[in-house]
């Protein structure tokens, strides 16, 4: 058996040999509470959720320093910007760009942003945001943004970018300088 959520990486002559069977994705409640059952934290199991449906996987990521202390300096990042711009920018300098070089990095820090900018969006648009736990951090950031689609769209095409030959401490230091200065509405 072979299994992909994206079919484009899969070589042609692989593809052509295969017989495709789509289903539909676990809804993340039940994997959050999968996880939950198994003793992780609900914010990270809503967290990992978006990224894997074993709660043994999940247990695995945890145990992983880089995960732990990436998270860690991203929701201190998202705690100051609600407070201090200047703070906020201070974490992103010194935690976040000048720690996490190599690309795996890179993609867990965008895929992060993307999720609660995504988050940030759907409470805008009043739906219910896909990390709840998270909401004493996403409802005031919800105030900060103006121009969130434009944000979200900045931080898609920053994730684009991640397999290219690029320097992950530029473009984190772009992406951040983007958000920060275009589309937070009072910064000091």
């Amino acid at each position: 058996f072979l299994t992909t959520e994206n079919e484009s990486k899969v070589i042609e002559t692989i593809v052509s040999r295969t017989q495709k069977l789509r289903v539909l994705p676990v809804d993340k409640k039940i994997i959050v509470k999968d996880a939950t059952d198994a003793g992780i934290p609900l914010q990270d199991a809503e967290l990992l959720a978006h990224f894997y449906q074993d709660p043994a996987k999940m247990k695995a990521i945890l145990e992983e320093e880089f995960y732990t202390s990436i998270r860690d300096s991203f929701v201190r990042f998202l705690e100051a910007l609600i407070l201090n711009y200047s703070k906020a920018r201070y974490i992103v300098l010194d935690e976040i760009i000048e720690r996490y070089t190599q690309k795996e990095h890179l993609r867990l820090i965008i895929d992060l942003l993307l999720l609660f900018f995504g988050d940030i969006i759907a409470l805008q648009n009043g739906q219910e945001p896909s990390l709840p736990s998270y909401g004493n951090i996403l409802k005031p950031l919800l105030k900060k943004f103006k121009n969130l689609e434009e944000a979200l769209l900045e931080i898609t095409l920053a994730r684009g970018q991640i397999d290219l030959n690029i320097n992950a401490a530029l473009l984190l230091d772009h992406l951040f300088n983007i958000l920060l200065k275009e589309y937070i509405h009072d910064h000091d």
